[in-house]
């Protein structure tokens, strides 16, 4: 268990919430796949139970959190473990990974394959049924996109974007069910233009003189742009003299920098750009579009008890418009762009988060439904 108990360690490090407390629920989710790897040696499910509340309590004491056990869901757990045993093969939408492994990818990479049960899948093929089949999105081949869609829903194994109702024509999962040119056609479709660059930026950008880091310095430096009147310029001025200045400190020469570092000195040129104007960039302790979709179901006690209120995972940090949730910055540090995390963060953590704040934008502004977008920033380095 020792691996377990790094990962644990890690895992609870990351669901704490604002009061410093644990919930006995949450880290079993995180766990799963841990768990289920486990019952392969432990087939006494109850004993299994209590090896892990025990690593749970004294993990937790250890690093002077306070824990919640009041909230069990080993009864999932235990649906999730036979549901494993009874599936021999893979999917060909899963991608399983060993939960032990170690590398830098941080904490946040929770249940890179969570598995879903068949309620749940059925509860998502109604959903897919009940649509309107003249509302269908019907592309120049004929093809209809959500019957594809619902062909990955019924043979995944493994919780999939698609699950969720949300396509990434860049997951080479789809390859299977779309030709090059009907992905292409989805990419491009109502696609938005990327506005061009203030002229006084692409002049600015022109003006640099290539030499050695000391006279790059110095011609950037000598430049002056008034903070306010002419901000993209300062913007762009301020964030190449301090990459400059992590040259010469020999800021990339390390390895123990962290994410949150990669985050608030490589980086933090997007921070920079938000300064003016009215969106802006913060570290939030969560997303409250998704706490909002998390808790839709809680109702009151009567045949069942209350549900305990879930909070959200920790975004990097959150673009806002005053109380509206815009979209989310993702960090990772990485060495190789197929990295887990990576994954993780682009295909499955960002693309929810998007909906959920689109979500909760169309309660507000129902008749744009069609223009209103949401993005996600991902940076990733080593």
């Amino acid at each position: 268990m020792s691996n377990d108990s790094e990962e644990a360690k890690r895992v609870l490090k990351d669901i704490v919430n604002e009061n410093n407390t644990v919930v006995w629920s949450d880290f079993t989710i995180a766990m799963l796949d841990a768990v289920i790897i486990e019952s392969k040696s432990e087939a006494d499910l109850k004993k299994l139970k209590r090896v892990w509340k025990s690593l749970f309590i004294t993990i937790s004491k250890n690093l002077n959190i306070n824990v919640d056990d009041k909230n069990d869901n080993w009864s999932l757990v235990e649906e999730k473990i036979l549901s494993s045993n009874n599936n021999t093969c893979r999917s060909r939408s899963s991608r399983p990974t060993n939960p032990h492994s170690k590398s830098s990818e941080s904490s946040s990479q929770l249940n890179e394959s969570e598995l879903i049960t068949n309620k749940e899948k059925e509860e998502v093929l109604d959903t897919y049924k009940q649509l309107d089949e003249s509302k269908l999105w019907k592309l120049s081949t004929g093809k209809i996109v959500e019957k594809e869609m619902m062909k990955l829903v019924e043979e995944a194994i493994y919780e999939h974007p698609c699950h969720s109702f949300i396509f990434d024509p860049e997951d080479d999962n789809w390859n299977e069910y779309f030709s090059e040119e009907e992905l292409t056609e989805i990419r491009t479709h109502k696609c938005k233009k990327v506005p061009e660059l203030p002229k006084e930026l692409v002049e600015f950008f022109d003006s640099i003189n290539q030499g050695d880091i000391d006279d790059l310095y110095k011609s950037i430096s000598d430049v002056y742009y008034h903070p306010v009147r002419d901000y993209v310029c300062h913007w762009a001025k301020k964030c190449f003299l301090e990459g400059i200045e992590l040259f010469m400190s020999e800021f990339f020469k390390g390895d123990d920098f962290t994410e949150r570092d990669l985050l608030s000195r490589v980086w933090r040129l997007i921070l920079l750009a938000f300064d003016k104007g009215e969106l802006k960039i913060r570290e939030k302790k969560y997303s409250k579009a998704t706490n909002t979709q998390i808790n839709r179901k809680r109702k009151l006690s009567s045949i069942e008890s209350i549900e305990r209120k879930v909070t959200s995972k920790r975004p990097d940090q959150l673009i806002t418009f005053g109380d509206y949730e815009l979209g989310i910055v993702e960090g990772s540090k990485i060495d190789d762009d197929h990295s887990t995390k990576l994954f993780l963060d682009s295909m499955k953590k960002s693309p929810k988060s998007m909906k959920d704040m689109l979500l909760q934008l169309l309660k507000v502004a129902p008749h744009k439904k069609h223009d209103i977008k949401t993005i996600a920033l991902i940076t990733s380095g080593k």
